[in-house]
């Protein structure tokens, strides 16, 4: 009687420290299985949340190039890191701060399958094409950008797969406007029947433009610049007030260079 308690308690015991190893192998083992249930950004946030305080933008976008043409896309999902320090000044130099953040970002990017974009990124800290500082990867439809800001020390990271979308709605007007190869976006603010009032971005500066559709649905640029036009060419072409808010809300300049308030 003995000795059969005991070879059931053995077979217990032995039953027992095999679900304790498999615990701890599901404890300290198993963890490849849990970032694939999140998606790339969200591991990447994660991770650099350990290291920074992470924030996020109500408002995002990036440009990415397609056919020598920057496309301006509004990011699904962003956020950003802000790393201010006085003893580093210079543009070259700042994106060096954020080396670990950036070094992991690219990391997580390549184990999920992103392939790095070289049209769409900064040969290095020191290349200047964009201004900023960009890393640019693309899986499919989605692209992920890293983008260091030097102006205010800032990591940004942000998501999108609505290229084609944007591509669409802007190119007519980027055409139009002959921004092919000008590393400028565009960004439609107003519109009013035919007329539409549109952004030109460049790096950090910009101007408005003024087109009209045509019954044949082309696009003729009437004004481009900073200020308000001219009275002569806002009656010539009857634009309306609506596609002026950037520059002068219908003021204008008269044949002697002098301002004229509209009235409302």
């Amino acid at each position: 009687m003995y000795n059969i308690f005991m070879k059931y308690m053995q077979k217990d015991i032995l039953i027992l420290i095999g679900l304790i190893f498999i615990f701890i192998d599901f404890l300290f083992f198993n963890k490849t299985t849990a970032p694939q249930s999140l998606t790339a950004f969200e591991e990447i946030k994660n991770e650099l949340s350990k290291l920074n305080k992470i924030e996020i933008k109500k408002e995002s976008d990036f440009k990415w190039i397609k056919d020598d043409y920057s496309i301006l896309i509004p990011a699904t999902e962003n956020f950003y890191i802000n790393k201010q320090n006085s003893k580093i000044t210079e543009f070259d130099e700042i994106p060096k701060i954020f080396e670990k953040e950036i070094s992991i970002a690219e990391k997580i990017l390549k184990e999920r399958g992103y392939v790095f974009d070289i049209k769409n990124s900064s040969k290095n800290f020191s290349d200047h094409n964009f201004y900023d500082y960009i890393q640019s990867y693309k899986k499919g439809g989605d692209m992920c950008v890293i983008i260091v800001n030097p102006d205010n020390y800032q990591f940004n990271f942000s998501c999108s797969n609505s290229l084609d979308q944007k591509y669409t709605e802007q190119i007519t007007f980027l055409e139009a406007l002959e921004l092919k190869g000008k590393n400028a976006t565009i960004k439609i603010k107003n519109q009013k029947d035919n007329y539409y009032e549109v952004g030109i971005g460049y790096a950090r500066t910009g101007q408005t433009a003024i087109l009209k559709k045509s019954a044949q649905n082309e696009y003729r640029v009437l004004y481009i610049g900073q200020e308000a036009p001219s009275c002569k060419l806002i009656n010539k072409e009857n634009i309306p007030d609506e596609v002026l808010v950037s520059i002068g809300n219908g003021s204008c300049f008269d044949d002697d260079g002098n301002y004229i308030i509209k009235e409302n």
